[in-house]
């Protein structure tokens, strides 16, 4: 059995867990788990490019600020949209984790 990469655990509320709680299924290792949606970031079509940066902030890859600058900002429909939720808390998990570094 191959061993798995430990999922961060966010203990501040931010991040992965905070956005899915129970739903977050454990993360694939494999490289090419995330090269996958990372190839996707420049598609034209936006909601492409939303689930690709949200694939990558779920395993809090180094490619996930690139990937959110290339969704860019998005209009009021997706206020309650998971994947904008998502990208929100990972980039306030983010600065926060810089602010206290």
């Amino acid at each position: 059995m191959a061993a798995t990469r430990a999922r961060p655990s966010f203990s501040d509320g931010y991040g992965p867990d905070a956005v899915l709680g129970d739903r977050a299924a454990p993360m694939d290792p494999a490289p090419a788990v995330a090269d996958a949606p990372a190839a996707l970031l420049d598609e034209d079509d936006r909601i492409v490019r939303s689930e690709a940066a949200f694939g990558l902030s779920r395993r809090d890859d180094p490619r996930t600020g690139r990937a959110i600058e290339r969704v860019g900002p998005l209009d009021p429909a997706f206020e309650h949209d998971r994947r904008a939720h998502g990208l929100r808390e990972w980039s306030r998990w983010k600065k926060n984790a810089t602010d206290e570094a």
